[in-house]
């Protein structure tokens, strides 16, 4: 085998599709990807259009254009997706604000990746008209579902091997169970057999001897352990709150709003609205472990409130309301208390008690003289089943390949035949948007390297 990943997720599945849309790599390459879970959710993942995933990244303009490159962007669909503009950063202790504005294309200009890639193009002259009624802007990002980048990744290695008779084979539903160092110091990648398989065949185990070995396969990477790359970084301390919520559909509460990112700074972490369509957003909410416990614990008719909270209120008052949530401590060297039940909650008395606050608020700081400042568009509801949490943390690898190794029977150093996309060479809080789009660089930046060698005829897996 050539080529083989391990990992299927976005970072994993944009490789194995970039890698398959290159003419070099395809004329003389096999590509093999091992995923421990299904493919086949994904290639037919479908949801109702006012329903989204909690799982959402922002992707840069520079990613989308390699995307695109690869063929990839055209299977993205795009009904489901937000670009955005500007960005509304401000302090929660202070009065201090920052606002970013995505440029204005000059007619002349070639615009970024279009959302309706099947649409005809217009000519110069009606571009330059268009233009002049309506300026266009260099989107920022554009926000998405990761499972809607997995299922183009997913259609684009379809369309290379349908098309092109790319040699791609798809292992899913396998765990790799250990990999050694082969025959000519290849890595050998054990896999176990396809879940749910009864009998032989392809459900069967495998010996997968790579020439290049890539690990796309997160942040506990067997590539990594095996490749013998050190890892440094520590826990913040702090959860990620994830919701999926839906805005006054009202075009006053909405307009310009729904093109914009907004992020509040409290000492805790940002608490961060970034909009999905007309009418929902996605919420990330970083704080404490135990303020994000509460969080989760309260009722979904208490978070619209909540949320907005989080954004308009002072902290002192918006830290009192959070601290009464949660359960007290126990002292120092007492015995552990059994397992406390789920708390209750008074929802109606919560809702009563954020929107008395606010009122205050509002009425305190109301100024007629003076513009107020922006806030994001009135959340409504939350998703039923999207809020969840996960544990933050900084991790990097001390290389991206992995080092020459040296065996009883070989005189000279090994060359590794292994390297390291994605969350596998690093983890990143999530307040910039930038852990997807480093893996998408990886990717693309790898794809690139990989192609140069094959175009020379060069080992690729040597280095």
């Amino acid at each position: 085998h050539d080529l083989v990943i391990v990992g299927g997720g976005p970072a994993g599945l944009t490789l194995a599709a970039a890698l398959a849309s290159n003419e070099h790599i395809a004329a003389t390459h096999s590509i093999t990807l091992i995923e421990g879970g299904p493919l086949a959710p994904i290639r037919d993942w479908h949801q109702p259009p006012a329903t989204y995933s909690n799982r959402v990244s922002s992707i840069t303009a520079d990613n989308a254009r390699l995307l695109a490159d690869a063929g990839i962007w055209q299977h993205i669909d795009h009904t489901r997706t937000r670009q955005l503009d500007e960005l509304q950063v401000w302090d929660g202790l202070s009065d201090a604000r920052i606002e970013f504005q995505s440029p204005f294309l000059p007619p002349s200009s070639s615009s970024p990746p279009s959302s309706s890639p099947n649409a005809p193009e217009p000519d110069a002259w009606d571009a330059a008209y268009a233009s002049a009624l309506r300026p266009r802007r260099a989107h920022m990002s554009t926000m998405l579902e990761n499972l809607n980048l997995q299922r183009a990744a997913l259609r684009r290695i379809d369309e290379c091997v349908r098309d092109r008779g790319v040699r791609v084979e798809l292992l899913d539903g396998r765990r790799v169970e250990g990999i050694e160092r082969g025959e000519g110091g290849w890595p050998v990648v054990s896999v176990g057999g396809q879940k749910g398989a009864v009998g032989g065949g392809g459900g069967a185990g495998r010996r997968l001897r790579a020439r290049l070995l890539i690990g796309a396969d997160g942040a506990n990477s067997p590539v990594k352990t095996f490749s013998n790359i050190d890892t440094f970084g520590w826990a913040y301390d702090r959860q990620g709150v994830v919701a999926t919520v839906a805005v006054d559909p009202n075009p006053l509460n909405v307009g310009e709003g729904m093109s914009t990112g907004w992020q509040r700074f409290l000492p805790e972490g940002p608490v961060a609205f970034l909009p999905l369509s007309d009418s929902h957003a996605s919420l990330v909410w970083s704080t404490t472990p135990e303020y994000a416990a509460a969080i989760k614990s309260l009722p979904l008719d208490v978070l619209p409130h909540l949320v907005t909270a989080a954004f308009t209120l002072p902290y002192d008052t918006l830290r009192s309301f959070l601290d009464a949530l949660v359960p007290p401590r126990a002292a120092p060297g007492a015995l552990a208390a059994p397992a406390a039940p789920a708390p209750t909650h008074d929802a109606p008395a919560l809702v009563a008690q954020l929107e008395s606050a606010l009122v205050a608020h509002s009425q305190l700081t109301y100024d007629p003289s003076s513009p107020t400042a922006p806030l994001p568009p009135r959340i409504v509801s939350v998703q039923p089943g999207s809020v969840a949490s996960f544990p933050l943390r900084l991790q990097h690898t001390s290389s991206y390949l992995g080092l020459p190794t040296r065996t009883p029977d070989a005189p000279v150093a090994l060359d590794a035949r292994t390297a390291l996309v994605g969350d596998a060479a690093h983890t990143v809080h999530p307040l910039a948007g930038q852990g997807l789009n480093l893996g998408l660089a990886d990717a693309f930046s790898l794809a690139s390297l990989v192609a140069r060698r094959a175009g020379q005829g060069a080992d690729v897996g040597a280095y």
